[in-house]
């Protein structure tokens, strides 16, 4: 009986076997807080990497590929067995791991000329992967999935000794890449005799596999730019002459598949103008090369301006703004990149999981035991206050670290960053739930007069306007309040 999986959590894709729904996971990968959900109904695990789910899996001991709600359609051709599959991937592990592994001797299970028995995994693993290249994606033809993480065995032997033992290999196709490549003319010819435009660009109706949209691809691409930059700390400059690159590359890629789909096409007898509205029609829609290049479908990645405007109309990004303390261009020690208070809490404040805890947190002061203390709220100091049950609290923190080295000489930069205080006191100690306030070279701060106050002041007026007219949370203003300032004794004596 086939094992249903979980609907994705996110979006509620169901995906048609294990493998696919493990892998469809991978497009929200970027989303904030997300987590890896283990496809199976009967488990609730949850995982913050890819490969940590995909180890998960294997402890299971459940098939990968195993198809959701089709019947089986291939009954087992070996001795004393009534085995019945799903798809030719699943009869192919089912001869390998289990018959072969066995000592059983067997034929090949797939629709095959060959008279040859095997007794060795290696073997039939060779014979498979020569002239059954598409054994591992036949798993459902409405509803690809991904070859398995789990692969055969090489064993001993390999794919000279697959080849030299085969009766007829010249005759040896059965469903290998002749009868594969026929078929995929066939789908495309369909395609374009059932859609209106068929050189259009793909759409959110052309559905790829586990989810994979054209849109969606073009997002992923963004945000591993944005991740460059955010998380990896690589430069502006830097991420462009990657994406220059990458240019380059899908260039040489497209015009590689172009001359490999002209040659194919040509060998199956198709004319000119057939061939070339296919390959037109394919290459159209190839959301990697439109990203990397100007004046082509769907969203541009290209330059450093576009990826910006990219972020701030698909991810909610909060510009930073740059200010000279001494209004002086060319000296760029002096710079201060402040990024608002309040943008910043507007974004994080639309986040369904960071409303689930503020809402909370404004029941917690009616829950709380009054013999234990759990956070700063449940102190007499600050129950002594009278505080509102509603406030969105932040805590901002200051601290020097140093970054690179200049001429020789190593200097130190200054960061401010903030915090929900709203969110529960091991959610708020993380990483990821801080955000940046500002940066600046710390000499900044010393070497000029009142390079404190320069610094800080558009932080203070932003937090004074927040205190005086509150946020608005849910379509209400509630009040806002700046709990605590933070910093190490060195951090202080600066400030």
């Amino acid at each position: 009986m086939a094992t249903l999986v979980k609907k994705c959590q996110v979006c509620l894709f169901e995906g048609k076997s294990i493998s696919q729904q493990l892998h469809h996971q991978r497009i929200h990968e970027g989303d904030s807080n997300f987590l890896y959900v283990c496809p199976l109904p009967t488990c609730h695990v949850r995982y913050g990497s890819y490969d940590a789910l995909n180890r998960h899996i294997s402890f299971h001991n459940v098939s990968r590929v195993e198809v959701v709600g089709l019947d089986g359609i291939i009954r087992c051709a070996a001795a004393n067995c009534d085995r019945v599959l799903s798809c030719n991937q699943a009869i192919c592990y089912h001869y390998l791991n289990d018959h072969l592994k066995s000592g059983d001797a067997v034929r090949c299970p797939l629709k095959c000329k060959s008279k040859r028995g095997f007794i060795l995994r290696s073997s039939l693993a060779s014979h498979l992967s020569v002239y059954h290249p598409g054994w591992r994606d036949d798993i459902d033809s409405s509803h690809p999935s991904v070859p398995p993480v789990v692969e055969v065995d090489p064993g001993h032997g390999g794919e000279e000794e697959g080849r030299d033992n085969l009766e007829d290999p010249g005759q040896e196709f059965g469903m290998g890449e002749e009868e594969n490549l026929h078929h995929v003319i066939e789908s495309r010819n369909a395609d374009q005799h059932s859609s209106d435009d068929s050189s259009s660009y793909m759409s959110d109706e052309h559905d790829g596999l586990g989810g994979f949209t054209s849109k969606k691809i073009v997002s992923l691409i963004a945000k591993s730019y944005a991740r460059m930059e955010g998380k990896l700390i690589i430069s502006a400059k830097s991420v462009q002459k990657i994406s220059k690159g990458i240019a380059v590359l899908s260039e040489l890629v497209q015009d590689r598949q172009k001359s490999k789909m002209m040659y194919y096409l040509r060998k199956e007898g198709l004319t000119d103008e057939s061939i070339e509205r296919v390959v037109s029609g394919v290459l159209a829609n190839d959301p990697f090369y439109h990203a990397h290049h100007k004046n082509t479908p769907g969203d541009s990645l290209t330059t450093d301006h576009l990826r910006k405007a990219y972020y701030h109309k698909h991810f909610n990004y909060v510009q930073p703004i740059e200010r000279n303390l001494l209004r002086n261009p060319k000296d760029r020690s002096v710079m201060l990149y402040y990024v608002p208070v309040y943008e910043t809490l507007k974004v994080m404040l639309e986040d369904p999981s960071i409303q689930a805890a503020v809402d909370e947190s404004f029941s917690d002061l009616n829950n709380r035991d009054p013999n234990i203390i759990r956070k700063y709220t449940h102190g007499s100091v600050f129950l002594n206050r009278n505080a509102p049950k509603e406030r969105i609290d932040i805590f901002i923190f200051q601290d020097s670290f140093r970054c690179a080295k200049r001429n020789s000489s190593r200097f130190k930069t200054s960061g401010v960053y903030m915090v929900l205080a709203n969110l529960k006191p091991h959610q708020r100690s993380k990483l990821k739930a801080k955000r940046l306030v500002f940066l600046i070279m710390e000499k900044a701060m010393t070497s000029i007069d009142n390079g404190v106050e320069r610094a800080f002041r558009k932080l203070v007026d932003d937090l004074k306007i927040l205190e005086e007219n509150g946020i608005e949370y849910k379509g209400k203003v509630i009040p806002f309040r700046l709990q605590f300032l933070i910093g190490d004794n060195l951090g202080k004596l600066v400030i």
